[in-house]
Formats: C-alpha cells, sequence, structure tokens
C-alpha cells in the first residue's frame, strides 16, 4: 500500500496544533506540555534528537526555567539561576541573540566544527545533531522565551519540517504564555507571602475575617542596634546590612522548614509546625553561626557588628486574613504571639540572644536549653519561665 504523502509544511501542524488547543493539553506544566508537544511533532514526522527551552521568570533567584528533552529520556527541568546573564557562555550563545529579539536562528551543523559560531552548537554538534532551529517565543510582547529543536537526520531538516515547526511553535507560545502568567503569580505569592500562605490565597481565601486556629511554634526575632545603625549608614549599605541579616535568620528558618510571615522593619515573624519544635531550634542555632562568619567580614570591612535576639513559644495562633476589604495581610494572630514578641524583648535585658518558653523545651527537648528562672511578661498575671542556651554553647562560636 502506498503512504500518503506528508503533508506540506504549514498544513502539516494541524495535528499538532489540534493537541496544543486540547482540554488536556490545558491541564499540563511546563514540563508535560514539552513533553507531549515534541511527542505530536515526532508523530507528525520530524525527527528530533534534542528540544530545548526556556522561560524568564521574575525571581529574585531564578532567570530562567528550561526543560531539556530527549525521545529516549523525556523532559528535564533545569533552573538558571540569576547570574547566568553574565557569564560569556550566554552571552555567545543563540539563546542570548534570540532575547536581544533577533529572528529565528537555523545553523547547519554536518560542517566542521570551527565554521559553527556558536560554542554551544559546538557541543551540540558533538551530540551527533545534524541540523539546529530556533526561535524566540514572545511573553507579553517581549522575548522572555524561546524553543530550539536539534536533529541528527543525515541532511538535517526538511524545509517543510521547519515550516511546521515555525506555526506550530506559534501555538504553543499561547501554552507558555499562560502557563507564564501563572507561575509568575505563584512565584511572586511565594516570594511575598510565603510558601504556605501562597498556597492559601491561591486556593481562595481571600476574604477578610478568615482563618482558623492552629497550633504552631512560633518564632519572633529582632536585629539589635537597628535605628542608631539607620542613622549612621547610607541606604545602601543599610538594606545590603538588613539582606545579609535576613539571609543568615529567615534564611535559617526557610532552609529549616519554617514560614517566614512578616518582616516587620528589621524584625522577623515566622511560624513552623507544631512537630517542628527541633527544626525551629536547629534553625536558630544555624541563624547564630551564620550571623557569626557575617560578623567576622563585617568587622574586617570596618562595620558594625550585628546582633539578634530571638524567641521561641508554642501556642496557638489564628492563622489567616487581616485587615480591609481591599487590602489584606495573611498572617499569625493571637495570645501566644504577643507573648513571644515580649519574650523577644526580653532577651536584650537578660543578655540571652535566644529565650524559649518551657511548652517549646517540652516539644523541643532538651537541646542545650538551662532555665534562667521566671519572668514577668506584660499582661500576665503569672511570671513565664524561660529557657535559654548558655553564652559558651557551641552556636555563638
Amino acid at each position: 500500500m502506498t503512504e500518503a504523502a506528508p503533508l506540506p509544511g504549514a498544513a502539516g501542524a494541524a495535528p499538532v496544533v489540534g493537541w496544543l488547543i486540547s482540554e488536556a493539553a490545558g491541564q499540563l506544566d511546563l514540563a508535560g506540555l514539552i513533553d507531549g508537544y515534541c511527542r505530536e511533532l515526532m508523530k507528525a514526522g520530524v525527527p528530533l534528537h534534542r528540544v530545548a527551552t526556556g522561560v524568564r521568570v521574575n525571581h529574585p533567584q531564578v532567570f530562567a526555567r528550561a526543560v531539556l528533552w530527549t525521545p529516549a529520556g523525556g523532559p528535564e527541568v533545569v533552573i538558571r539561576e540569576q547570574g547566568i546573564q553574565f557569564t560569556t557562555t550566554y552571552r555567545n550563545s543563540p539563546v542570548a541573540a534570540l532575547n536581544r529579539g533577533e529572528g529565528p536562528i537555523r545553523r547547519r551543523l554536518e560542517v566542521p566544527t570551527d565554521e559553527i559560531e556558536y560554542p554551544v552548537l559546538q557541543e551540540v554538534q558533538a551530540l551527533g545533531a545534524t541540523d539546529y532551529y530556533a526561535q524566540s517565543i514572545p511573553l507579553n510582547g517581549q522575548p522572555l522565551c524561546f524553543i530550539s529543536y536539534t536533529t541528527d537526520r543525515k541532511g538535517g531538516f526538511q524545509e517543510r519540517e521547519i515550516e511546521l515547526l515555525a506555526t506550530a511553535t506559534q501555538m504553543l507560545g499561547i501554552r507558555i504564555e499562560t502557563l507564564a502568567a501563572r507561575e509568575t503569580t505563584g512565584d511572586l505569592l511565594q516570594i511575598y507571602l510565603g510558601e504556605e500562605a501562597a498556597r492559601r490565597v491561591v486556593a481562595g481565601e481571600v476574604r477578610a475575617g478568615t482563618g482558623k486556629p492552629i497550633d504552631a511554634v512560633i518564632w519572633v526575632s529582632d536585629l539589635r542596634g537597628f535605628t542608631a545603625m539607620a542613622d549612621r549608614l547610607s541606604p545602601d549599605d543599610l538594606i545590603a546590612t538588613l539582606d545579609g541579616y535576613f539571609e543568615c535568620t529567615a534564611g535559617a528558618v526557610k532552609r529549616n522548614g519554617g514560614e517566614v510571615l512578616k518582616y516587620i522593619g528589621d524584625g522577623i515573624l515566622a511560624v513552623f509546625p507544631l512537630d517542628k519544635a527541633r527544626s525551629a531550634m536547629a534553625a536558630a542555632r544555624e541563624a547564630f553561626k551564620r550571623l557569626s562568619a557575617l560578623n567576622r567580614e563585617r568587622a574586617e570591612a570596618g562595620l558594625p557588628l550585628l546582633r539578634t535576639g530571638i524567641a521561641l513559644n508554642v501556642g496557638e495562633v489564628i492563622y489567616g486574613n487581616v485587615g480591609t476589604l481591599d487590602r489584606l495581610d495573611f498572617t499569625v494572630i493571637g495570645r501566644a504571639v504577643n507573648e513571644t514578641a515580649r519574650i523577644e524583648s526580653l532577651t536584650k535585658r537578660l543578655e540571652r540572644p535566644l529565650l524559649a518558653t518551657a511548652l517549646f523545651r517540652e516539644r523541643a527537648g532538651e537541646c542545650g536549653l538551662q532555665s534562667v528562672g521566671f519572668h514577668a511578661l506584660p499582661g500576665l498575671r503569672a511570671p513565664v519561665e524561660l529557657f535559654a542556651l548558655a553564652p559558651e554553647d557551641e552556636a555563638f562560636r
């Protein structure tokens, strides 16, 4: 039986476009979308060897999310960190040219290696590729995404296949733009609200006065001498100081499974799940160690040293939205939060960088905490027993 002749370029993209506009494709994340898309291209007769796509993101740590695809391995997600855009490898790549707004790039690779001007394409050639085609995918009118295709077939892509890829890529861009908008929203919510709060907001918890009581480990910390520091330092130096301090403290919370809910000037309000009291203690120890290392650098630079006070408590809090109808804050409130803040204020007077309640010590175990006696807290009738790390504890070295 005679096989049907392949469809011409743009018309050949019809089955691929049909899949892209399907409901099933609309439910996929970026990796799943690229995997399904590439397999539809191969069904349409395009001999793919490797496909790569990258989407620029609005994130302080991530420059782009990339997906590398091969027929045998499927999709592999790769995070390109901020700073890669300043490297020679990136600047001398076809991706950089596309991101500058240059048109589609086609390079035949069945040529001597020294005739290939992009170093990355020399590497692609070494992997067996014979042809390379890449084009930009505009997002909101900006060249913030790209996709590249290679084949290892002798003779490379046929012209009708390039036409098919160009047509299919346009429809792929519509899907990616929707995905990118959704992921950007999620990224920004996580950056400004925290992971769990962002999840709740996305799930629809957006009305004032909504919240639920939970038992949690509560962290309140504060930078000592910040007001005097703000008077002495330039705005740029002050911001750099806060960034360094928060990386030591809030960074330790995040790395140990806690969630930073709020930065209050130089203060931090964070929570840990009730069963993560030992993790909260580990975060405090890490914060002190990192702060000590940072202070060694600051001392060498002639900058003022940074000191902090941390209070740890356990109690019931209301976790949810507070504020006005058009301006909300997702946070925790309640007696236990107030109590923790008052305990933190004692760290300076008692000259103890960390103070914890008996409830916290009961949950976390000993962890090097020693009683420093009972102390009165504003608003409480009975004094509260507090625990601290010994001054010679290794956390302060």
